[in-house]
């Protein structure tokens, strides 16, 4: 019961447009009742034979490739006409008129095509995407059928008269036509973007109005009403396209929600950094121009806006930017980096006078060696640290056994002032 409101919405809707186009196509024309109705159904019943086929070669060559949207493009065309060479054959339709027939054929093909294309975003509850899809299958893939289907429709009528061989090799080069353009048309949605969108559909609509040239041709001198009213309804459809895709939110609840995470995320930051002290305010400064700009963001995105290319590169850069900006935490305290500072000092002054003792009494170069090697590891710590970058784990080993190293230095030079041995005098 869920299922059947939408699809119903999806049928109706999907119905109407294309008999819109079916009465466009044949107002002016003197078709059999009953062979429209045979070839516009036969067409329609034609998409359940294609989808398998389609399904099968998405399934054997992966990926949509150029090869997959060929064969796709060759099975709608063969079975369309198909469809109607069965209403030449049992029906005995007027052969002159088999282009309109193509035409009708098209229609009913795209009319359950455009059903199962509407219908998902309608189960989805999405009302204006499903109607912005139908819409643009109604000025683009309902047309691009009529078109397909036009050229081998125009090779049959032209071939009426000729002979049995010369009917199959027009029709197939028509049939091979055909396929081409449809094949170009899928590929150009699909693979090139909006710029495909706007080649595929604009070659299309020229194709169309030459189309129409053809049909009324015979009715009027020059069709210009025929192509007027195409135009307006051209133009109609895509206005109300354009309009409806306006209203579309611009991105998924998912992707909104996340950068509301990555804002509060942010404003908790803020808040911790602005409570200790002077030591932060680089960082502050940095996490605050993180701030003001992701509020931007989500500001346009909250009321479906387009953002900027600099908010979208903001947007890729975030990651880094906000590793950045933890690179300006400073990594220690400051009364930490003055107590190491203080400790570097003290023992400069230490060196300094441990030289000059050195120079008189060479019993003393062990301890040296010792306090060299303090000296130099101390002052490679305190420069990390006033660089606030991190510390190795040997040189974070050194700071916790920093007192241990002062005491075997110490160990050793008394030693060495007593004349005994340093032995004991160990980490």
């Amino acid at each position: 019961m869920q299922l059947a409101y939408p699809i119903s919405i999806a049928v109706v809707a999907s119905s109407i447009s294309i008999l819109i186009w079916v009465w466009f196509w044949t107002r002016k024309q003197s078709l059999d009742n009953k062979s429209a109705i045979f070839v516009f159904v036969g067409g329609a019943i034609a998409v359940l034979f294609a989808l398998p086929f389609q399904k099968a070669f998405s399934i054997f060559i992966p990926g949509s490739p150029p090869i997959v949207l060929f064969l796709w493009a060759t099975v709608e065309e063969v079975i369309k006409l198909s469809v109607v060479l069965c209403a030449i054959k049992f029906l005995k339709i007027d052969r002159a008129k088999t282009l309109i027939y193509m035409i009708v054929a098209a229609l009913g093909f795209a009319a359950l095509e455009n059903v199962l294309y509407v219908v998902g975003p309608l189960i989805g509850e999405d009302t204006t995407r499903s109607v912005i899809t139908g819409n643009l299958r109604f000025i683009g893939a309902s047309l691009l059928h009529v078109v397909a289907s036009s050229i081998i429709g125009v090779a049959l009528a032209f071939s009426f008269y000729k002979s049995v061989r010369k009917r199959v090799v027009i029709t197939t080069l028509a049939l091979t036509l055909a396929i081409v353009f449809h094949a170009i048309f899928n590929l150009s949605v699909i693979h090139w973007d909006d710029w495909g969108t706007i080649f595929s559909f604009s070659i299309t609509w020229v194709l169309a109005l030459v189309l129409i040239y053809i049909v009324f041709k015979k009715d009027t001198k020059t069709p210009k009403k025929e192509m007027s009213v195409f135009v307006l309804i051209v133009i109609l459809f895509i206005s109300v396209g354009v309009y409806l895709n306006e209203k579309l939110p611009k991105y998924t609840p998912e992707v909104l929600a996340s950068w509301q995470v990555a804002l509060k995320d942010v404003e908790t930051s803020q808040a911790s950094l602005k409570v200790r002290g002077t030591d932060f305010t680089e960082s502050i400064s940095a996490l605050d121009s993180i701030h003001f700009q992701l509020k931007s963001i989500l500001v346009a995105m909250e009321k479906n806006n387009d953002l900027s290319i600099e908010e979208r590169q903001f947007m890729d850069d975030y990651d880094e930017k906000v590793q950045a900006y933890k690179d300006k935490l400073p990594k220690y305290k400051s009364e930490v980096l003055t107590s190491w500072q203080e400790a570097l000092k003290e023992m400069e002054d230490i060196y300094t006078e441990h030289i000059s003792l050195v120079a008189t009494n060479p019993n003393f170069s062990k301890s040296l060696m010792v306090l060299d090697s303090i000296l130099f590891q101390l002052k490679e710590v305190v420069k990390i640290m006033e660089e606030n970058r991190g510390l190795s784990p040997d040189q974070i080993d050194f700071m916790s056994s920093y007192n241990a190293h002062v005491n075997q230095f110490l160990c050793i030079f008394r030693n060495e002032k007593g004349g005994t041995s340093t032995k004991s005098c160990s980490l």
